[in-house]
């Protein structure tokens, strides 16, 4: 991002990017729980999310020890949880929807599954890692970028948010292994491991893409920026594809 800044504390729209998913978070009344991971300028973060919801209790903060991957930012967390079921969201993705995450939420909790993984479709080239799934759709992994036949079929696209019990969470990232290139544990591996035992997971697709991209760089900042403008009418909401945009 070009700054000494924390990622999450840059500014979209007129207040940094964290606070427009607590906003999100805070207005749903199933959301008991609110705990932010932090790592970089960890007291910066929580001084500028207090001091923008100074009476919320629910908003709690974990410092993230060792910086060496998702699961381990995860980990980090699940000391502090004290709800059944957790829905993990990224700090750097603001612009997923209040209904979108209330239909997630319905959706889990409608079916018998180890979890849920939020996903889009996407068609155009990206980085993203992309969902995998067996000849009766079921998924099966989280496949990455250069993983395979497998990656270059799939359209479907991992957004980095999920729902699990807390139980499965619990059990299941002390079984998952380094990643051999960058020595970082991927949260993504839980489906891998969990389909691996016969466990079931859902979907959820996303509506529209964009809900789910992250920010990166400047350049991203400044797309979120052009799509919250365009769109936002209080509750950040899409009422409808952007032509320009839609793949």
């Amino acid at each position: 991002m070009r700054s000494d800044l924390p990622k999450v504390l840059h500014p979209l729209a007129g207040e940094p990017m964290i606070l427009h998913i607590l906003r999100k978070l805070r207005s749903i009344p199933r959301v008991k729980q609110i705990l932010l991971v932090i790592k970089h300028q960890a007291s910066l973060v929580a001084e500028r999310v207090r001091d923008c919801f100074p009476e919320e209790e629910r908003i709690q903060y974990v410092l993230q020890g060792e910086e060496n991957g998702t699961a381990s930012a995860v980990a980090s967390a699940l000391v502090r949880v004290t709800q059944p079921h957790v829905l993990i969201l990224c700090g750097d993705a603001p612009l997923i929807r209040k209904s979108t995450i209330d239909a997630v939420l319905d959706e889990y909790f409608k079916e018998d599954s180890a979890g849920l993984v939020v996903s889009a479709l996407r068609n155009e080239p990206n980085d993203l890692g992309r969902i995998c799934r067996d000849s009766r759709g079921n998924l099966t992994a989280i496949c990455e970028k250069g993983s395979g036949p497998a990656y270059r079929q799939s359209c479907e696209v991992n957004s980095g948010m999920y729902c699990y019990p807390v139980s499965v969470l619990r059990d299941t990232i002390p079984k998952i292994a380094p990643n051999t290139k960058k020595n970082e544990y991927y949260l993504t591996d839980m489906v891998r491991i969990l389909a691996g035992n016969g466990k079931r997971l859902t979907s959820f697709v996303v509506p529209d893409y964009r809900e789910i991209l992250g920010v990166n760089t400047v350049d991203d900042l400044y797309q979120a920026e052009k799509i919250i403008l365009k769109y936002e009418n209080g509750t950040a909401s899409f009422p409808g594809p952007d032509p320009e945009q839609s793949p």
